[in-house]
């Protein structure tokens, strides 16, 4: 769970690897914030990789208090792989 405090907007990144341990690249990546399934923001994914590790990147600015959905959509290969995160404003 990711938590904020009202009134903050901040990067969020998820580190993206293979569970064997091979190399992987991510081609493009998108997400999606929601809260009670209305969506307040969604875009294209910073993708960043310095040859080591993979991170997406992405701003969000959550405007009411509450519990909040993040999804991350990204494409690795021939591949489409989601991700959903709770996110937490207090």
């Amino acid at each position: 769970m990711i938590k904020f405090l009202k009134g903050e907007d901040k990067h969020v990144k998820f580190r993206v690897h293979s569970a064997k341990g091979e190399d992987m690249i991510v081609e493009s990546a998108l997400y999606r914030f929601a809260r009670y399934g209305d969506e307040e923001a969604s875009g294209k994914c910073e993708i960043l990789n310095d040859g080591q590790q993979t991170i997406l990147d992405m701003k969000l600015y959550p405007r009411e208090i509450g519990m909040y959905e993040l999804e991350i959509t990204y494409i690795v290969a021939d591949e489409t792989l989601k991700h959903r995160e709770e996110v937490q404003v207090i």
